[in-house]
C-alpha cells in the first residue's frame, strides 16, 4: 500500500484500492466549498455540514445544461425557486423563461413573474419549422400521417407562391421549379 501524502484538504495523488481515507474536517470543507466568484450565488448549505454555503457560479450554471433530479416530492421545484431567487437577487435585471406545463412557479415568484397560459399564448406561424407546425396541426402522429404530412407541406409551399410578391417570386424562380406541386382535391 503506497502512503497518502495530506497537505491540508489536497492530495498528491488519488486514493488507490484499500488505501485509507479520511473524512474532510470543517476547514477542509470550507476550502473545498468556498465562494471562489463574485458571480456565484448562495443556493443552501452542506448536507454534510449546515454551517458551510453552497454555492453556484451563474455564469456556469445557466452556461451549460444541467439537471435537477429527484423522486416525486422530494423538492425538486423548491430547488429551482431557490436557485432563480438567489439569481434574481443577486442579478435584479435579469431575465429568465421558465417553461413549464404544471403552473408550479407562478405564485413562487409572485410579483417578479409574468406568466403566460398557453391558451393565450400567440406565435406568429412563421417562427416554427415546418415539423412544428406539422405537429400543432395534427398533434404528436406526424410521423404516422406521412402522406398527410407530405400534402400538408405540398400545400403550404403553394401557398406561399401564391401570396409572394412578383420580386419575391422572381428571386425564388430557381427554387420554386424544382417544387413539384400536384393539386389537392
Amino acid at each position: 500500500m503506497k502512503p497518502l501524502v495530506r497537505f491540508g484538504a489536497v492530495y498528491r495523488f488519488p486514493p488507490g484500492l484499500d488505501d485509507h481515507v479520511y473524512a474532510a474536517s470543517q476547514e477542509e470543507l470550507k476550502k473545498v466549498y468556498e465562494r471562489r466568484s463574485e458571480n456565484a450565488v448562495e443556493i443552501g448549505v452542506l448536507q454534510q455540514s449546515p454551517s458551510i454555503p453552497a454555492y453556484a457560479v451563474v455564469d456556469d450554471l445557466l452556461g451549460k445544461h444541467f439537471s435537477i433530479v429527484g423522486t416525486t416530492e422530494s423538492g425538486k421545484s423548491c430547488a429551482v425557486a431557490l436557485i432563480l431567487h438567489s439569481i434574481i437577487e443577486k442579478h435584479p435585471n435579469s431575465h429568465i423563461v421558465l417553461l413549464e406545463p404544471h403552473a408550479k412557479y407562478a405564485h413562487a415568484f409572485g410579483d417578479l413573474a409574468e406568466s403566460i397560459e398557453t391558451d393565450k399564448l400567440l406565435l406568429p406561424h412563421w417562427l416554427f419549422t415546418f415539423e412544428e407546425f406539422a405537429e400543432i396541426v395534427f398533434g404528436n402522429e406526424t410521423g404516422e400521417l406521412v402522406a398527410e404530412t407530405t400534402i400538408f407541406r405540398e400545400i403550404i409551399q403553394k401557398c406561399k407562391i401564391r401570396f409572394m410578391g412578383v420580386s419575391e417570386q422572381a428571386r425564388m424562380a430557381p427554387s420554386i421549379r424544382r417544387c413539384r406541386i400536384r393539386s389537392v382535391t
